[in-house]
């Protein structure tokens, strides 16, 4: 019966695809077959996954062409960026949240949003490290003060860019249709293009802008469709927060989705895992646990940072098993008692200890053995500098084996200690303030200590099982984070905007909760790979690698 329905959902989806492609969409422009920079496709033998490489520095899709403005308002052309002498910004490099339903890369919202700006700039190439400007936006296709949002930009995000994040600036209440938007860097410079615009009035500032003025690099404009209030997604229609609360935690959902419709089954699973969490770490909570969830795929399908938020929706693609990830999130949550700061590299792996895996329950040391005999294992100095923008799947297994390794080896005790001796202003990289913490707290540096890890890994034997699994496991999720980099842009890890929900509660803010792509690509690609996460849940690879 389980297959039959796989197999269903599998034809729905590929029917899906053929339509919503071919009848639909008969002129949207294709997007490139491989983008430059991008998580490569991962490629199959009829049996065995290739391994791939470590994720590169990820790249965007091309921007779907402007939509016509409903009035004869020009609009600044797309600058290319970096300009070799000056910051700059570009249409692409202005993104609004909450995403649209549409997910074809033109800004839609619906009039009541209350909308949040991401914004980007760029260096000179000749100065990777510079002082980025203010940034503001207009509304408008002559800029006029006030502006509706300002922001500064901050310090560089997982994927190494520094952004100016605006949230909830601009409430579109009572707007309806085509909206012109204005942005503009370090605004209050004399030479800024706003005073130029401002120097000009009406059919004078458009003349400047048709004659070229719009080819500044320190301006741009977007297009925001403004739908009605009324053809906003259903499940947000009526919609708002509510919760529950637990023996462990305190709940929060939106009203009339699947976590409503479950709200038993996660309360049942939130005090099982957070049992398990205390007794494994042996520390206990000082308040109780909140957990936020959300009907759309944000990351890996949770995060935390005081509280947790967690990814639960029917179409769940991002894969994993709840429970892996309840009290992966809950344990970033729980060690804050004895760490006030720590490593990227011990927290993750950490969680995914406490988690007993990652995505699943897995046998660590087992599955560790395996990466190192697949060639796959990334040098422990080179991994804690630059955790998050390493292979997420190998990075994470690592991390955790190694902690596993030095809890086996010396006590949970003595590694709490350890764990919790780092200094949050400490100016090293994280490798050197490793190496300094192994030397104080076990007489061993980094070095010689991934030695002797390396070397019980090696003592564990073969392991090929775990190398089949392994590879399609890696190819799995570099499969996931280029859809998302291709398609659903907002969920992808090393540069979503992660939103601060106890903030959306208070403003009634849902819509950044639910709203996602749901176009028919997206419905069929997200389907598929469902099914093949089943597929190598049940060990069927080769049915999985089909799919992928």
């Amino acid at each position: 019966m389980r297959r039959t329905l796989i197999n269903l959902t599998i034809l729905i989806a590929a029917l899906a695809l053929f339509l919503g492609c071919a009848t639909l969409f008969p002129a949207r422009v294709p997007l490139p077959t491989a983008l430059p920079g991008a998580i490569p496709s991962p490629q199959f033998t009829p049996t065995v996954a290739a391994a791939t490489g470590t994720a590169p520095t990820p790249s965007r899709s091309p921007a779907s062409p402007p939509l016509p403005s409903a009035t004869a308002t020009p609009i600044l052309p797309a600058v290319r960026c970096p300009l070799p002498t000056e910051v700059c910004i570009g249409p692409t490099d202005v993104h609004l949240h909450p995403p649209s339903p549409a997910g074809d890369g033109v800004a839609q919202v619906f009039s009541g949003d209350q909308v949040t700006f991401e914004i980007r700039a760029h260096c000179p190439l000749s100065t990777p490290q510079c002082q980025l400007p203010a940034v503001a936006v207009y509304l408008g296709a002559v800029p006029h003060e006030p502006a509706i949002a300002r922001g500064q930009f901050g310090a560089a995000d997982l994927g190494g860019q520094s952004e100016a994040l605006i949230p909830w600036a601009w409430n579109t209440t009572g707007l309806s249709g085509t909206q012109t938007l204005t942005v503009v860097l370090d605004p209050d410079a004399p030479t800024s293009c706003l005073k130029q615009f401002q120097q000009g009035r009406g059919d004078t500032a458009l003349s400047l802008m048709a004659q070229g003025f719009a080819q500044r690099p320190d301006c741009t404009q977007v297009l925001v469709d403004v739908r009605p209030a009324d053809q906003r997604p259903a499940d947000e229609i009526g919609a708002h927060w509510a919760q529950t609360e637990t023996d462990c935690c305190i709940l929060y959902y939106v009203t009339g989705t699947a976590s409503e419709r479950d709200l038993a089954r996660l309360t049942e699973l939130a005090n099982a895992s957070m049992a398990q969490i205390e007794q494994k770490l042996d520390e206990h909570p000082k308040q109780k646990f909140v957990i936020t969830f959300t009907g759309r795929v944000l990351g890996q399908g949770g995060y935390a940072d005081g509280e947790a938020v967690l990814s639960y929706l029917d179409r769940d693609y991002a894969g994993g098993i709840l429970k892996q990830v309840f009290m992966h999130e809950g344990t970033h949550v729980l060690d804050h008692n004895f760490a006030p700061a720590r490593l990227a590299m011990l927290g993750e792996g950490l969680a995914v200890y406490t988690a007993g895996g990652h995505f699943r329950p897995e046998p660590l040391p087992q599955r560790a053995a395996a990466l190192l005999a697949l060639g796959r294992m990334i040098p422990l100095r080179q991994l804690a500098d630059n955790f998050y923008q390493s292979q997420h799947e190998i990075g994470y297994l690592e991390a955790a084996a190694f902690t596993q390794y030095l809890i086996d080896t010396y006590g949970l005790a003595d590694f709490k200690s350890f764990y919790g001796s780092f200094k949050p202003d400490d100016p090293r990289p994280q490798s050197q303030q490793l190496d300094a913490a192994l030397r104080s707290s076990f007489g061993v540096g980094l070095d010689e200590m991934e030695q002797r890890w390396l070397a019980s890994l090696k003592a564990l034997g073969p392991q090929p099982d775990q190398e089949r699994d392994l590879r399609d496991t890696i190819a799995f999720y570099d499969t996931v984070r280029r859809y998302q980099q291709d398609l659903d842009r907002t969920a992808y890890f090393l540069d979503a905007w992660l939103p601060d929900f106890g903030e959306a509660r208070k403003r009634g803010v849902v819509a950044d909760a639910l709203r996602h792509p749901t176009t028919p690509e997206n419905i069929a690609l997200e389907a598929m790979l469902i099914a093949a996460d089943t597929h190598f849940d049940a060990r069927e690879y080769d049915a999985g690698e089909r799919l992928l």
